[in-house]
């Protein structure tokens, strides 16, 4: 653990020398400066790169400067597609690709197969590729090219690629008021639920408990869903079961998961107004002075308040069936769209060893944490915190002397990441690991990263825009009751297969097929 601050010089020149260690590339990358041409999108209404101390470091540290257009998201797709049929291309797109234009521009020869480039150049990539199945999964196309390097948005700490998408919280000083444990099975938890209802945990002296809390109904859906042994993808509804794409709406598990929902509604374990109200009025109520939330199903425990945050405890995930594996939703771990190399590149070889950089142990630091001594500093036990200025803020610092606050180019996330000393960050990450430990290997995607054709792309978005909109209309119907669920399931059933269910199904399949087979 370093004890004390060097200044900026000294401490280049050490890191320069450790670097070329790990990253075996030589700093800077090139003897004589080079300028190559780069397409950067950034955040809508956000921090240019050309604003960015840490990007002008880099472009000194390295030898390459990179002649920007620099474009707001808002405006991305729009002019990145005028810019394509121009012809007039950049060496390297830096960002913001969808999977289906990086398989389109691979097909049309705009971007170059980057295999061999990694394989010589790009020896920290290469070993992230060997370590992670889901980094290699998604940067290779259904053709076995490499098109676009991949950016981490999350690791846990001890190494696995696995993270909860939703955390499921229960209310663990309403537990210590009514004497009871924290729930170990479903039903266990449907007793806890009843009593969160009715016994004024809250000690308010009104009944206005809601035990089970979340922003959506689908949201509630998907945990009810997941314990009963399948997850359901929130675009196209659909689940990959084995090597199966099933369409989730119409089978028989999940009109039991909707009956179950349905009876937790007409029981007021869910908010009666849940259909009715936005996500932010939902947090809203849970954010006021008097807890009335008994359960959260969230992205971390501080999202309606950190006043609220130490009343709550991690729920261990549920298997309602015994002879069905624990499932959850997961986090997407690994992301294509990132560093795509042009035809037009005259030094791809140049281009590849600066992206390499950034997954290199000193790099990542630096695109996630800035420079050690300016935008941080590390504590005694190991932890960091990050260094503020008069009148800044953490956004100014991740905005300005940080690269991952401009828009997600190729990096990983640093194992530091998760050493924050912040008393919101660093108890989710450890919500995160107690999430994972409760059923190891149960986070996963409901369906995986896939390459879709253009055409297909299309298709499965004009289907599951009708699609999408008949199921959230008639779903809400029936968990609040205005539909009976048995006299009227097979009427639903059947209109969705004639809105298209099943050809959004076969194109999902023959997707997944074309993918699996690489």
């Amino acid at each position: 653990m370093k004890k004390r601050l060097l200044p900026f010089a000294m401490a280049l020149l050490m890191l320069f020398s450790v670097t070329n260690v790990l990253a075996e590339t030589t700093i800077p990358v090139v003897e004589e400066p080079v300028t190559m041409s780069l397409y950067f999108v950034y955040k809508a209404g956000g921090v240019r790169p050309s604003e960015n101390i840490m990007w002008q470091k880099v472009e000194e540290m390295t030898g390459i400067h990179w002649e920007l257009t620099e474009v707001d998201a808002s405006e991305a797709s729009e002019k990145m597609n005028l810019v394509f049929a121009s012809g007039e291309l950049p060496d390297v797109f830096f960002n913001f690709l969808s999977m289906s234009q990086i398989a389109q521009y691979n097909k049309n020869g705009y971007f170059i197969d980057m295999t061999d480039l990694i394989a010589e150049y790009a020896p920290n990539l290469t070993r992230l590729m060997e370590t992670s199945e889901a980094v290699r999964g998604v940067m290779t196309l259904p053709n076995g090219q490499i098109s676009s390097l991949v950016w981490t948005n999350m690791q846990i700490e001890y190494g696995s690629d696995e993270c909860p998408l939703l955390m499921p919280y229960i209310n663990a000083a309403w537990l210590d008021k009514l004497g009871l444990e924290i729930p170990q099975s479903f039903e266990e938890f449907y007793d806890v639920m009843l009593a969160f209802r009715d016994k004024d945990p809250n000690e308010n002296g009104e009944a206005d408990e809601i035990p089970m809390a979340a922003v959506s109904l689908n949201d509630i859906i998907s945990v009810v869903g997941a314990w009963h042994g399948f997850l359901i993808d929130n675009n196209t509804k659909a689940f990959l079961d084995g090597d199966t794409v099933i369409y989730v709406p119409t089978t028989e598990a999940f009109k039991e998961t909707i009956k179950i929902v349905a009876q937790m509604y007409a029981d007021r374990l869910i908010d009666q107004d849940i259909v009715t109200l936005t996500g932010n009025q939902i947090i809203a109520k849970g954010g006021e002075e008097t807890s009335i939330y008994g359960t959260q199903f969230c992205s971390g425990n501080a999202y309606w308040g950190t006043h609220h945050s130490p009343e709550y405890a991690v729920l261990p995930i549920y298997r309602v069936y015994e002879d069905k594996e624990a499932i959850w939703t997961g986090r997407q771990y690994a992301n294509a769209g990132s560093f795509c190399i042009t035809k037009n590149c005259k030094t791809p070889e140049l281009a590849m060893q600066w992206a390499d950089l950034f997954y290199s142990e000193e790099f990542v630091n630096w695109y996630w944490m800035g420079l050690e001594g300016e935008s941080y500093a590390y504590n005694e036990d190991g932890t960091w915190n990050w260094i503020l200025g008069e009148g800044e803020t953490v956004t100014d610092v991740r905005n300005y002397k940080c690269l991952q606050s401009l828009n997600l180019g190729p990096s990983m996330c640093p194992t530091d990441w998760f050493k924050i000393n912040d008393p919101v960050e660093s108890v989710v990450n450890a919500d995160r690991i107690a999430v994972v430990e409760s059923a190891p290997g149960a986070c996963r995607l409901a369906l995986p990263v896939m390459y879709y054709d253009d055409n297909v792309s299309k298709e499965i978005s004009i289907l599951t825009t009708d699609l999408n909109a008949y199921y959230s209309e008639t779903i809400a119907k029936f968990v609040v009751g205005e539909l009976d669920i048995d006299a009227n399931w097979d009427e639903f059933v059947n209109t969705l297969n004639r809105m298209g269910a099943e050809d959004l199904i076969s194109y999902l399949q023959d997707t997944y097929d074309q993918n699996h087979a690489a």
